[in-house]
């Protein structure tokens, strides 16, 4: 493919994507986790999908490709983006390590723990949008140093 081509792309649907493709990738590696021979393969691929649900849900902040990130903005703004980035990211580490974590169970057979499992990954997933939604407000605010 053309460079061209893929810069027809918004870095939303780029995000969603490859977030998509992190989920897939870390249910896949709970159940390679779960079997010992590729047990090691499986924590690769749960390294990969950690990875690449961050890249996803970073990209999904973006409005364009060339915007920079993070945006230059004013100290106090920038000290709230820089402390709701870490938490975003922090839940976009945790997410597909829950979800390996249930198949990993249910593969085992413990039904409690894909409960508990599931119901902490579904509070993730919550939180990745609760942090989407505040960083875009933040950024939407007035920048204080632009007043001065």
């Amino acid at each position: 493919m053309k460079l061209t081509v893929l810069q027809r792309v918004r870095p939303r649907t780029a995000g969603n994507v490859t977030v998509l493709i992190g989920l897939v990738a870390a249910v896949v590696s709970g159940f390679l986790i779960a079997h010992p021979p590729l047990s090691i393969p499986g924590a690769v691929l749960l390294v990969a999908a950690t990875i690449l649900l961050c890249v996803g849900a970073i990209w999904r902040l973006k409005k364009s490709w060339s915007d920079p990130w993070p945006p230059y903005t004013a100290p106090h703004k920038r000290k709230q983006l820089r402390r709701l980035r870490i938490l975003f990211i922090a839940t976009c580490v945790f997410l597909p390590v829950l979800l390996a974590l249930s198949v990993f169970s249910v593969v085992d057979g413990r039904w409690w723990d894909v409960v508990f499992g599931l119901f902490l990954a579904s509070m993730q997933l919550m939180n990745l949008r609760l942090f989407a939604r505040a960083i875009k407000v933040v950024q939407r605010q007035p920048d204080p140093a632009a007043d001065s």
